[in-house]
């Protein structure tokens, strides 16, 4: 009884304390001489936890003063009741409150439930204090899940500090409830790094040593284990700094630091990680919109978080650049899209109560989710991934369109044109008239597509005939045939050239392999008849820099 009255306190006083990332390390200076106010015990509710610690008189301006520090991204309110946290490193409240921070104070060696908040725990009289994200009954508000009563607990004397430090390797720890963090550790293999790492900010870790390599038997008590839905283990992902999270499909020990800057671990099916690339500075985070249309053809969007504070911004900002054209209305309380290269809403059917439409979904915790928010409601600090797909859709839902109809790329694979121009420039259209931009370099205009497909992660199967080389698929669509009248018509991915004044296109009679690239500054590739049936009109734009 005691505990449900206190849950409902701090549902009511709190709100929602304050979310967490993930990880058993504290966030220090990288000299270690700084002695700070007051340290913070951050822990979701499968255990996974690290320490963070700042200045301040009490813990609201500690929360405040460790925001956007090596790593740690906080989404917290600061009004009448004080700070108020709603989310850290990718673990937030939920609306309905059966997830939510809960705060703790640490009194005479045990963790006690604080009854006030943040901003109202003094530092001089309190050393430590926790925030544990917590899963509860809303009818009766009883803890389910998380809480020191219900996950194991770090002693505080064994805090260690996260230093932001960029030597040797970069793990990114992300749990199953989609909290994150950051430890550094040294060594001639990610292995032996990752040792390091565990050692240095004392992280639980136990080894597996087999036959075909080291690696990890369990992080944090979590081992791998079998669901209804397949196995659940902690994974592991590459980057070299410069790109997206890639899978690794060789061991640990097999992995290379000097070629490994950066490496990821998930617990989940092993599928992606959504945790971002660790940076000396909040600011070098990215944004991503995924754009999709109903037919599976797709491009991303990125863009330096801090730049914009909302989605609508960062569309705006974009908006007339790298060959973006984005039609909107804003009315200044809400956001609406128009029309996205060269896919507009179209409402004329209505009365047939169909509708044909761009709809916002957010990317958390591995999954798309519908959004009841427009873009100008989305915090670029609080969402790192939304999608834009093209719906045709009734009161009831989505006909045609969105994640719950279409293949989605993984955010993993994720790479959005910079606007370069280097060899030969790519206007690639959809049969919804959907269009974007990308370039590729080789020899042939065949070896400029297969380089872009490859660098901006297009699904691609190449063509290979006694007449030439070219496209067999793109996004999945191939060559397929239709009944126009009294004759049929084929619709493929068409190859158009610019024509003699550079102003529009002209149909190429060429295979692409036929093609010098250093004689083809820009080539359209369209889905559709090609020209031979009533459609095949390329309304692409011809891109102008």
């Amino acid at each position: 009884m005691l505990k449900t009255t206190k849950l409902f306190i701090s549902i009511i006083v709190v709100s929602a304390v304050i979310a967490a990332a993930a990880g058993a390390v504290f966030y220090d200076d990288s000299d270690g001489a700084h002695d700070y106010d007051g340290s913070v015990l951050i822990e979701d509710q499968y255990g996974v936890y690290f320490w963070v610690h700042g200045d301040g008189d009490n813990y609201g301006e500690v929360i405040k003063s460790v925001d956007g520090t090596r790593g740690l991204d906080i989404d917290y309110t600061d009004g009448s009741y004080g700070v108020m946290v709603n989310g850290i490193n990718g673990l937030s409240q939920t609306s309905d409150y059966s997830g939510y921070w809960a705060l703790y104070q640490y009194e005479d060696g045990k963790w006690v439930y604080s009854i006030v908040g943040l901003s109202s725990v003094s530092t001089d009289d309190c050393d430590y204090v926790g925030l544990f994200y917590v899963n509860c009954d809303t009818s009766t508000y009883a803890v389910t899940a998380g809480g020191p009563d219900n996950v194991e607990v770090p002693e505080v004397w064994k805090a260690a500090y996260f230093t932001g430090s960029h030597n040797d390797v970069v793990f990114t720890i992300q749990s199953q409830s989609g909290m994150y963090l950051y430890a550094n550790g040294h060594g001639d293999n990610v292995f032996d790094a990752f040792v390091d790492a565990t050692e240095t900010y004392n992280i639980p870790f136990v080894a597996s040593h087999a036959s075909y390599g080291d690696g990890i038997s369990s992080l944090f008590g979590m081992s791998t284990s079998s669901t209804a839905s397949g196995w659940i283990y902690w994974a592991q992902f590459t980057s070299n700094n410069n790109g997206p999270w890639a899978y690794a499909n060789q061991t640990m020990e097999k992995l290379s630091t000097s070629v490994f800057t950066q490496v990821g671990i998930s617990y989940g099916d092993g599928s992606e990680i959504t945790a971002p690339l660790y940076s000396q500075s909040s600011e070098n985070a990215s944004s991503l919109i995924l754009i999709e249309d109903q037919y599976g053809v797709y491009t991303w969007l990125s863009a330096d978080s801090s730049e914009y504070s909302t989605y609508a911004d960062m569309l705006v900002g974009l908006n007339g650049k790298n060959g973006l054209s984005i039609d909107y209305s804003d009315s200044g309380t809400y956001f609406s899209i128009n029309s996205i290269n060269g896919l507009a809403c179209d409402y004329s059917k209505a009365s047939e109560n169909i509708y044909y439409y761009w709809s916002t979904y957010v990317y958390e915790n591995g999954t798309w989710t519908y959004s009841d928010k427009a873009v100008d409601g989305l915090s670029t600090s609080m969402h790192s991934v939304i999608g834009l797909f093209y719906i045709k859709g009734t009161m009831t839902g989505a006909e045609e369109g969105g994640p719950e109809n279409l293949t989605v790329p993984s955010v993993a694979d994720a790479a959005a044109w910079n606007g370069s121009t280097d060899g030969t420039v790519f206007a690639v259209q959809s049969e919804s008239g959907y269009y974007f931009y990308i370039n590729g370099t080789g020899s042939t205009v065949f070896d400029a597509f297969s380089n872009a497909a490859e660098t901006y992660n297009i699904p691609f199967v190449a063509s290979h005939s006694s007449y030439g080389d070219g496209i067999s698929s793109l996004f999945g669509l191939s060559m397929s045939s239709k009944t126009d009248g009294d004759k049929t018509v084929w619709t493929y991915w068409a190859q158009m050239v610019l024509n003699d004044g550079g102003t529009g296109w002209t149909y190429s009679n060429s295979t692409m392999d036929k093609i010098s690239s250093s004689g083809c500054a820009q080539m359209a590739v369209i889905y559709g008849d090609g020209g031979m049936g009533e459609g095949g009109t390329a309304t692409v734009p011809v891109y102008s820099a």
